[in-house]
């Protein structure tokens, strides 16, 4: 059933969902919000860190969705 009426932002919005799970699951978590958390942090420490042409390539392999997470907030010309 599709939720939006778009395939994909559901196929996008249930790889999120998946990924969160996946990291629930590992870290002995049950909160959802937790997983969101960790996964956004690590996206943003890991894009603050590798060089910017590494970055663009890392975020196309990520859904949709993660890649908004990845790039919010990001300013790639400042130290």
């Amino acid at each position: 059933m599709s939720v939006t009426g778009l395939s994909q932002i559901d196929d996008t919005v249930h790889t999120t969902n998946i990924w969160l799970k996946q990291i629930m699951v590992a870290c002995h978590w049950t909160e959802r919000q937790d997983a969101y958390r960790a996964l956004r942090v690590t996206l943003h420490a890991l894009r603050d860190h590798i060089p910017i042409e590494t970055a663009a390539h890392l975020s196309a392999q990520l859904p949709t969705l993660l890649r908004g997470v990845f790039f919010e907030g990001w300013r790639p010309g400042r130290a």
